[in-house]
Formats: structure tokens, sequence, C-alpha cells
């Protein structure tokens, strides 16, 4: 489903004069800074992200091996569906935490413009359901989801 969104719908918005710039600034499933752990001071570690947008063309977490660039945009996808039945309470939970590492994540960049989006698919209910969360500037913003028919 992130790669359908990614190359489906989100190349298409692609233009030379905004954020949005360049392909090379899409990323699925790359490295972005974790919340340090409070029995570890001072180690950086490293989380997979399902879809992250860098301010720059080509850019990635690292810079000479040390973790250094932050993301503008962090998209966690979580889908239930036929497959995986048994996930679907640990995926509505994991949906949930996905939100307050947004919230963490905004806070640990330091970035104004850091937006977060967390994104939870009912594939199996009928209608189909979207829920999705907007995080920015540590603010959640519920998006208003309508059923789809398909």
């Amino acid at each position: 489903m992130i790669n359908l969104y990614a190359w489906g719908r989100l190349t298409k918005e692609v233009r030379s004069e905004s954020l949005l710039h360049d392909l090379t600034q899409i990323g699925i499933e790359v490295a972005v800074r974790q919340k340090p752990l409070a029995r570890f001071p001072g180690i950086v570690r490293t989380v997979r992200k399902d879809l992250v947008i860098w301010p720059t063309a080509g850019m990635t977490l690292w810079k000479e091996n040390v973790p250094h660039n932050e993301p503008l945009a962090v998209m966690e996808w979580k889908v239930n569906h036929r497959f995986n039945r048994a996930a679907h309470p640990l995926n509505r939970r994991l949906h949930k935490g996905d939100i307050q590492w947004l919230r963490d994540a905004f806070l640990l960049s330091g970035m104004a413009m850091f937006t977060g989006y967390a994104v939870l698919v009912e594939h199996t209910r009928v209608p189909r359901e979207l829920h999705c969360v907007k995080v920015h500037a540590g603010v959640d913003e519920p998006f208003l989801t309508e059923p789809t028919h398909t």
C-alpha cells in the first residue's frame, strides 16, 4: 500500500517550485532518528519509517556515518486486511503509538515544518475505512475520512 501511495499518488505532486521538488526526496522504509532512551544517554538510535520526505534531493539521515539530517515529513501505515486478522487489535494499538511517536519526533527534530501522518486502513470493514491523523507542530489533527465502497 505504501508503494502504491508513494509512486502512484505522491510522485504526481512533485513540482520544481514546491517543497517536494525531486523524486529522490521520497524514501520508503528508511532510517530516521529515534528518541534517546533514558538508560542510554548519548547513544543515538535509529528506527525505520514507512514513508519519509527529506528537505533536499538525495538526502538521508546519515552524514559521514553519523545520524544528522531530519525529515520534513514521516508517514506510518497500518493496514488491516483479511490475511492478517489476528493482528487487527495490535495494529489499532500501534496506530495510537505511531501518533505519539510523531509528537515526540517533532520535539526531537526541532523543525517547525516537521509534519507526520499516522494512517490506519481498515480494509475488511464494509464500507472500508481510512483513519488518518496529521501531527504538525506537535498537535494532532484527525482527518475526517469518508468510507469507500470499493
